[in-house]
Order: structure tokens, then sequence, then C-alpha cells
């Protein structure tokens, strides 16, 4: 496989790649520009100059992969390209006999399934697959029947798809379910995301439009009315109701302690119970949150005592730059925010040390810094 791996001259690995891909361009203009009347092996032409964009060689070379691959003939010069690009780039081809064989399904299985699948004619005159792909799914057809021919010839097309790219029936999975919004984040979304998202969006501009009608529809006619209730209906509904309230009374009974009353306050109880809603004392399914819920505090990182004297020191002589003298009488160490007490001498007002935050920040490599002043 010598043929397929670079050398270690890259001067000379760029030339083989360019006669690599120079017959794989001139093949797939030849193949674009194809014309049935122009003169080739079998065509005899006209004495005038052929159609096709490569000339004479172009028509007859496009005649011949037309006539024995059908459609299948653009993955020659793809092929050739591919090659050509991994010599110009001196990079060698991973497996090379993995992806010969592969590449030679490839050509067997495409032209069938153009067969199969009955595609139009190359140009309305060559059949779709060409000889070989006649010839392959006359046989697959005679051995296992159309649908059985069908299946021999995609799974000879994954096979081939598995020994020459990166394809794979998990990547495939996780493309499609992919979550919308990592697919956001990470790449463009996908044919079937796309799908689903104009699908929720046409759903969501329906309801809104019935909506919209609905209110337009009572703005104009108003509200219906209620419908009228009769009293037998009534007595039904008030029926219902003590059948559930008994039931209720019935299951307290089975899961909780008996409770006798006395007569009077039973009576009491029940004309109470006869003016005023009943309210269920039962335990609820509602559980407080959990306390991992919270965010966990910050680490705060404790300052040495030298660290905090460098720091006085720096502020001091950042004050000084600007004319500012005055020395820190104390520092007050915290978890979070360490305070600094700084005296300035007399006659330095106190507008000039606030104005001055930003470059202390500097000085320090802090994020912030507030001065205020202490009273007294």
């Amino acid at each position: 496989m010598r043929l397929f791996t670079p050398t270690g001259n890259r001067r000379l690995n760029e030339f083989i790649g360019f006669l690599w891909i120079t017959p794989a361009l001139l093949i797939a203009l030849g193949l674009l520009s194809f014309s049935p009347h122009d003169a080739s092996f079998n065509v005899a032409g006209p004495d005038r100059s052929p159609s096709n964009w490569i000339g004479p060689a172009g028509a007859h070379f496009a005649d011949l992969f037309f006539q024995g691959l059908g459609y299948a003939a653009f993955l020659v010069p793809v092929g050739l390209f591919l090659v050509g690009k991994s010599w110009f780039r001196s990079r060698p081809i991973e497996s090379p006999l993995a992806k010969l064989i592969g590449f030679a399904l490839l050509i067997l299985a495409l032209p069938s399934l153009f067969v199969l699948w009955h595609f139009p004619d190359v140009r309305g005159a060559i059949p779709p697959g060409g000889l070989l792909g006649g010839l392959f799914s006359s046989g697959l057809t005679a051995g296992f029947n159309a649908v059985g021919a069908n299946l021999v010839a995609v799974a000879l097309l994954l096979m081939a798809m598995y020994l020459t790219t990166q394809f794979s029936f998990s990547g495939v999975h996780a493309w499609l379910t992919q979550p919308a919004g990592s697919a956001a984040e990470n790449s463009k979304p996908n044919l079937l995301q796309k799908a689903r998202a104009r699908w929720v969006a046409w759903q969501e501009e329906r309801n809104q439009q019935r909506m919209r009608r609905r209110v337009e529809t009572i703005k104009i006619s108003g509200r219906a009315p209620v419908p009228p209730q009769s009293l037998a209906s009534k007595l039904s509904a008030k029926k219902d109701i003590a059948e559930d309230d008994e039931e209720a009374v019935e299951e307290d009974d089975r899961t909780g302690p008996v409770l006798v009353l006395h007569p009077e306050i039973a009576g009491a109880a029940s004309k109470k119970s006869a003016r005023e809603p009943k309210i269920a004392r039962n335990a609820t399914a509602y559980r407080l949150p959990a306390p991992d819920l919270l965010n966990r505090p910050q680490r705060s990182e404790r300052l040495e005592e030298s660290e905090m004297k460098e720091f006085a020191r720096a502020i001091e002589l950042k004050l000084k730059e600007f004319d500012v003298e005055g020395q820190v009488t104390q520092i007050n160490p915290g978890p979070v925010v360490t305070t600094y007490e700084y005296k300035p001498e007399a006659g330095i007002k106190y507008s000039r040390i606030t104005s001055l935050s930003d470059d202390l920040c500097l000085a320090l490599s802090a994020e912030s810094i507030l001065i205020e002043r202490i009273p007294g």
C-alpha cells in the first residue's frame, strides 16, 4: 500500500498529490458535461467538435464510465481527489486496505441500488446503474427477490460506509437525539431538531390565533349565558356531595382513632359544620426542600501577616506618588474583606484620596477597593 502512503519529502508529496487531483478534476468536468450525442466508443457522432468541456477525450471517458457504473461514475473522481488531497497534505491514509475494500463495495452496491430504486436514466440514454449495476441487481433479484435484493444492497452500502468513512449507528443516533440547547451551543441544529422546532412554533401560533378569535367573539357577542339548573339537578348534586362526605368519614374511621363526642357538643358541631365548610386535616404530600439546594459558601483566602503588611506598605507608597502623605495605622483582617485604616497628614483633602481608588486597584491587583471615612 505504498501508493497511499506519502514520503518524507514534502515537495515530492505535493507533486504526486497534484498528479492525482488533476485527472480527478478532468474526469469530473467530463462527467458533468457529458452528452450522449457526442462521438464516443459506441456512438458514431458527426464531424463537429463535441460539446463536452474536456473535448473528445472527455466525451470518450465519460461515456465509458457512465456505461459501466451509471451515476456511480462520480465516485471515481471523488476517490482520486481524496487520495491526491492526502498526498498534497503529506498525511497517510489510515487503514488503506480497508478503505480500498470499502470503495470497491461502494462501487458495487450504489449502482445496484440505482437500478433497484428505478432512478432515471443518465441523460435519458444510459441506465442509472450502468452495466455493473444491471448485472449485480439482476443477480440479487434472482437469488433474493426484490425485498431481499434491496436489503443486501443496503447492507453492502452500509458496510462500505463503515470501511471508508467514520459512519456509525451510535453516532447517527446521538446526532438525531441530541438536546436542542447543546446543539445550539456547540453546532448547528440538525434537520430533525429544525422540524421539531417548527412544529412547536406552529402549534403555539395556532393556539394564539384561536385565543384571538375567541376574544374577538366575546367582544362582539358577549359571553355565553350560563345554562339554567333545575331543582332535580341541584338535589342530585347535593346527594352526591353527601355521599362523598360519608365515604370520607368512613375512610377516616378506618384509618384514624375513634372520637366520641358529648351529645350537646356533637349537636353544636353538626350545626357548625352545616354553616361552615369542611377543612381537611389529613397530612399533605408536601415536603420541605432539601438543604442541598442552597449554594455552598465560597472559600475565603486567608492572608498571612506579612502579605497584609506588604499591602499596607504598597498603599502608602502609591498615595505618596500623588503627594498624599500618611500612614496605615491599623489592619483589620476579615473572612472576606480586609480593612486598612489610613491616617493622612494634616491639610490633605478627603476627595484627593477617594479619587485614587482606581490607581490603588492597579497597585494592589485588586478587583475593587472601597474608600470610606471613619467617624472621629
